[in-house]
């Protein structure tokens, strides 16, 4: 199984230290994001321009992972490919492209992402026809990239993201297919709390764990919710290369969460 958790969980503390949190927890694989101490430059829906640590920088961070028995399985890019002005726009592709190079160089088989979020779009607007051109214009540039460097791009469609569900993620596939020939290279991020099941499992590149009370509003972190993960983790059993992402969690519960779903498991 590969269970692993994203690094935006533990900004403020170093590589090492969150490294060394993993290990203390027993997960073997991460979604880097550049959200430590001495590796910086995480933005949420950014577009425009937007710097990242260099190779050599992502590199030490993946060896001290590795030193720790952590592979660092996804790279997080959480740009927005329909915002901004068209020279935002094309800042945001160049901003891609940069992590498609770091990821190649640093052995990171898969960019994670997601859609963008369509809640600052003026509510009279709507997600329309011109930002949707956009979204999938932009969409085929990044698996464009990513095919011409083997990787794999993951992405997440929450309902508050511009694409929705594994629906919306299919016709984006579908875009892209008819744009280049192929979208082998675009996997969806499952998140079975929204999902309700693993859909297409051979279409799933990632797969978030965050639970929900019933009714609820909120995330919650695994096990504090009422969500049934008898189908994902069933799943995890029979797909054991996906990484299982756990979110909602911090430095003092990660062990706990991570100890009560591998016994799960």
């Amino acid at each position: 199984m590969s269970l692993g958790a994203s690094t935006r969980s533990f900004g403020g503390k170093t590589v090492s230290e969150t490294a060394r949190i993993f290990k203390d927890a027993r997960l073997n694989c991460a979604e880097l994001c550049f959200c430590q101490t001495d590796l910086a430059g995480w933005k949420h829906n950014f577009f425009g321009k937007a710097e990242i640590p260099s190779v050599k920088e992502i590199k030490n961070a993946v060896e001290i992972f590795a030193q720790s028995g952590i592979t660092v399985s996804a790279l997080g890019f959480y740009g927005c490919f329909f915002g901004g002005s068209s020279s935002d726009f094309v800042e945001t592709l160049r901003a891609f492209d940069r992590y498609c190079n770091a990821a190649l160089e640093c052995g990171i088989p898969t960019i994670a992402t997601h859609s963008g979020t369509a809640g600052f779009l003026p509510a009279s607007r709507g997600f329309g026809k011109e930002p949707r051109a956009r979204l999938v214009d932009g969409f085929t540039f990044a698996c464009i990239e990513a095919q011409k460097r083997g990787l794999t791009l993951s992405v997440e469609c929450s309902p508050s993201d511009a694409v929705c569900g594994f629906d919306g993620f299919l016709e984006i596939r579908s875009d892209v297919e008819k744009n280049i020939g192929s979208g082998e290279m675009l996997k969806y991020t499952c998140i079975p709390v929204d999902d309700g099941k693993i859909p297409d499992p051979s279409l799933v590149g990632l797969c978030r764990i965050r639970d929900r009370k019933r009714d609820g509003r909120f995330y919650e972190r695994f096990g504090d919710g009422d969500f049934d993960f008898s189908d994902t983790l069933d799943f995890a059993r029979k797909n054991p290369s996906v990484p299982l992402i756990l979110e909602y969690i911090n430095s003092e519960s990660v062990s706990s969460v991570a100890a009560e779903i591998s016994a799960f498991l």
